[in-house]
């Protein structure tokens, strides 16, 4: 990306073609486009069905759909 970058400020023609979004959200000193705080809150609206339904049939005893995440975040939690 910083290869990108660097290369577009030998191009001033294009930069106002590459641009962000206008809008944006500022959270404790840090800007955060409109799409990407977008994308943010889409996910986390389609995740809640999944984890609605993984609660729903851990509370039936049906545990294993639930151990897959479960283990997704611990690994994450070792690699990390």
């Amino acid at each position: 990306m910083w290869r990108v970058a660097g290369q577009l400020q030998w191009l001033p023609g294009l930069l106002p073609i590459i641009t962000g979004a206008r809008g944006g959200v500022r959270t404790n000193d840090m800007w955060t486009g409109i799409i990407p705080a977008l994308g943010i809150a889409l996910c986390i609206l389609i995740i809640v069905p999944l984890l609605l339904d993984l609660f729903e049939k851990s509370l039936r005893g049906d545990t294993i759909p639930a151990m897959e995440p479960e283990g997704y975040a611990v690994l994450g939690a070792l690699i990390y």
